[in-house]
C-alpha cells in the first residue's frame, strides 16, 4: 500500500510497504512527519505573504502552516521555494498558496522524514529500502524495528546498482513511447467537431522568510534516499 498519496498533477517521492500498520502511523497527522515539497509559484510573492504562511492561513477543512520555508530563486513572476508540512491533506501545499492569491505551477516531493529523494533514482522508477532506513521509519512512528532484511545488500551495489537503474529508465522510456503512440493512434473526432477538430492552444530577497529561510545551497541533505523493502515495509516509487 502506499503511504499517502499525490494528486495528478504532482510528482515526486512516493512510500510503500506491506505493512499496514506502519503505513497508517506514518500518514497519521499526529506523528507529525515531516513531507518536503518543491514548488515553483506564479505571481507576485513578499515576505509578508510568506510570513502569513508560516504563521499560519484558514482553509476550508481548518488552519494550515508550513513548518518552514526556503527561497531557492526565480525570475519575473516565476519564484521557486521548498515548503515542509507536517500533514497530508488534499492539496494542502496548492490551497495555502492559493489563498494568497498565486498559482502552483508545479509541485514535486522530495523528501519524507529524513528519506531523499536522490538524484540516481529515474522518473518511475524505485528501490528497495535498506534494514536500516527501515528500521529508521519504524522508530519514526514508535514500532519496534526489524532484526533481518530480505535483501542482499551486497548486490545492490556498486555495477548492479548502475544497471539496475539504467533498466529502469529503459522500461520508462518504453512505457512513454507505447503511451505517445495510444495518443496519436486515437480517431480524429473532427466528425462531431464544428471546426474540424481543431483547437485553439522584481522580487527582492526572501531569504529571511520571517526568520525561517534560509539558504538552499548551504543544507546539508546527505540523508539517505528513499525506498523500501518488499518483504518488511518501504518501497519508494519515484512519480512524475
Amino acid at each position: 500500500m502506499a503511504v499517502g498519496r499525490l494528486d495528478a498533477n504532482t510528482s515526486g517521492l512516493l512510500l510503500f510497504t506491506t505493512d499496514g500498520e506502519l503505513a497508517n502511523r506514518l500518514m497519521h497527522p499526529s506523528r507529525q512527519v515531516q513531507r518536503e515539497y518543491m514548488v515553483r509559484v506564479f505571481g507576485d510573492v513578499t515576505e509578508e505573504m510568506v510570513k502569513t504562511l508560516v504563521r499560519g492561513v484558514e482553509l476550508e477543512d481548518g488552519e494550515a502552516r508550513f513548518e518552514d520555508v526556503q527561497y531557492a530563486g526565480g525570475e519575473g513572476k516565476n519564484h521557486t521555494f521548498y515548503v515542509v508540512i507536517t500533514e497530508g491533506r488534499n492539496r494542502e501545499v496548492r490551497r495555502m498558496w492559493e489563498s494568497q492569491g498565486v498559482t502552483v505551477s508545479r509541485l514535486k516531493r522530495v523528501r519524507y522524514g529524513d528519506l531523499v529523494l536522490g538524484k540516481d533514482l529515474p522518473r518511475g522508477g524505485w528501490k528497495e529500502l535498506d534494514l536500516k532506513e527501515v528500521n529508521y521509519l519504524r522508530e519514526l512512528v514508535e514500532m519496534r524495528p526489524e532484526s533481518r532484511t530480505f535483501i542482499d545488500e551486497q548486490r545492490e551495489t556498486g555495477k548492479r546498482h548502475k544497471k539496475q537503474t539504467q533498466k529502469i529508465r529503459r522500461a520508462v522510456r518504453r512505457f512513454e513511447e507505447r503511451a505517445d503512440g495510444s495518443e496519436r493512434k486515437k480517431p480524429s473526432s473532427s466528425r462531431n467537431n464544428p471546426n474540424g477538430g481543431r483547437r485553439g492552444r522584481d522580487m527582492g530577497d526572501l531569504q529571511d522568510n520571517g526568520g525561517r529561510g534560509r539558504n538552499r545551497d548551504n543544507r546539508n541533505r546527505g540523508r539517505g534516499n528513499a525506498g523500501g523493502n518488499q518483504q518488511q515495509p518501504g518501497r519508494s516509487n519515484r512519480r512524475g
